[in-house]
């Protein structure tokens, strides 16, 4: 990283994708503790929903988290009902 040398990395990509595909946010509020993205991103899968990015924020002094998905086709009701029955998922929004 100190000389610019990407020659190994594994996550480096030799292409990027320049297409604009809309993105479409969805917001998680869940408890933060191990597993929960895992849970999360299985949802997803299984809708055959791809995940574009994920970010998320713990919030300080507390064991709760907000995840924010873009994801890049929209999500139907079934899909936010799936994520709403996730053990320690408090709210879901689009």
């Amino acid at each position: 990283l100190k000389r610019g040398d990407w020659d190994n990395a594994v996550n480096v990509g030799e292409e990027i994708d320049i297409e604009k595909k809309p993105a479409y946010p969805i917001f998680i509020f869940h408890n933060d503790k191990p597993g929960m993205f895992a849970q999360i991103d299985k949802v997803f899968g299984e809708h055959n929903i791809n995940i574009r990015e994920i970010s998320g924020r713990r919030f300080a002094g507390k064991e709760t988290a907000t995840a924010v998905y873009l994801v890049e086709q929209k999500a139907g009701p079934e899909v936010i009902e799936a994520l709403k029955t996730i053990p320690d998922v408090y709210s879901v929004k689009q």
